[in-house]
């Protein structure tokens, strides 16, 4: 091969992996800004501040990011711009969002009419919304699992470990309809003082 053609297919080459290189940058960078604005880590203190400023970023790498999509709802109503993001989460719905996007809007609303505004009938309206579409995507079972599996504890009052917004819709649905959850307990005792209390093992409704 000459040094004309080898430098030619060096270019080339060039061109075909340079494309490739800045998708992986790209992922990699979208999966850092999804951890460092991860809310429903129950481990991880939330810095309203920064969440903010990194959920723009991702926001901007990837305008159906539900992440990005559910910190910057959370940031507005712990700001209390209700008004803001009741309209943040309308316009998602408005603009064809994918399937797991129009869940978290739904739930976004029913939560804030719940729990800032206290209407709770269209808290219903808005939960029934988000729940036709789950039933529609996973079957019982998958849902049940991922509402009940055992990724969240309660240690001493303080919950643990990381939940999902359908775990929190199918929470809030017992919530409004007055349906308490199942659970076990455990006890450490030391020197007849109690040291610490544990619930596990919880479990909601899932058949609505």
């Amino acid at each position: 091969m000459s040094i004309k053609k080898f430098l030619s297919a060096m270019i080339v080459g060039a061109i075909i992996l340079l494309p490739c290189k800045n998708i992986h940058a790209e992922e990699n960078l979208i999966a850092e800004y999804e951890k460092a604005v991860d809310i429903y880590n129950l481990d991880q203190q939330v810095d309203w501040k920064n969440l903010m400023v990194n959920a723009i970023k991702l926001r901007n790498l990837d305008p159906q990011n539900v992440i990005a999509f559910r910190a910057l709802v959370y940031y507005q109503r712990d700001q209390m711009q209700i008004k803001q993001a009741r309209a943040y989460c309308k316009d998602a719905l408005k603009n064809k969002p994918s399937t797991e996007l129009a869940i978290e809007a739904y739930f976004q609303l029913a939560d804030m009419y719940h729990n800032e505004m206290n209407y709770d009938f269209k808290a219903i309206k808005y939960v029934n919304q988000a729940i036709s579409i789950v039933k529609r995507k996973y079957k019982p079972a998958e849902i049940d699992k991922i509402v009940n599996g055992n990724d969240v504890i309660s240690k001493d009052l303080k919950l643990t470990g990381k939940t999902n917004t359908i775990r929190e819709l199918y929470i809030l649905k017992s919530e409004l309809e007055g349906v308490n959850p199942t659970f076990e307990t455990s006890t450490e005792i030391e020197n007849s003082i109690i040291k610490s209390e544990k619930i596990f093992n919880i479990k909601y409704r899932t058949d609505w």
